[in-house]
């Protein structure tokens, strides 16, 4: 069988039959973007970051198919650089994002929110370090 990605949990594909004629498919670049692209957001969700950053980096490899997923996954790679506590990768790639936009949208106004927690964050670190 075949499965759409988007409404299920089967991310593996193929075709089974007993008995009747094998056929094989050709896998569509916009296919493949898309399956990435879910299968990264399930690993954020499930917290592993590293893995999701992977598999986001290969829905990117397709990205010339459809520009607003390439700037989610940019989005959801910052995000999981921002758990990991990698705070300049993420900031880099919260400012690409806001590149992408072509008009401010809820995402984008919660990047400007961790840009500034960004600041504030530095600011502390930097006041630690002279008190001591």
């Amino acid at each position: 069988f075949i499965c759409d990605y988007k409404n299920s949990n089967i991310y593996s594909f193929g075709l089974y039959t007993k008995g009747l004629k094998k056929y094989e498919y050709e896998i569509d670049n916009e296919w493949m973007l898309t399956i990435a692209y879910y299968r990264g957001l399930e690993l954020f969700n499930n917290l592993d970051y590293e893995a999701a950053i992977q598999m986001l980096d290969k829905s990117m490899e397709y990205g010339i198919y459809d520009r607003a997923i390439n700037s989610y996954c940019t989005y959801w790679k910052a995000e999981s650089n921002y758990k990991m506590n990698k705070y300049e990768d993420a900031q880099k790639l919260y400012k690409d994002y806001m590149e992408y936009c072509t008009k401010p949208n809820r995402i984008y106004s919660f990047i400007i929110y961790r840009i500034v927690k960004f600041y504030i964050i530095a600011y502390q670190i930097k006041f630690n370090n002279e008190k001591k």
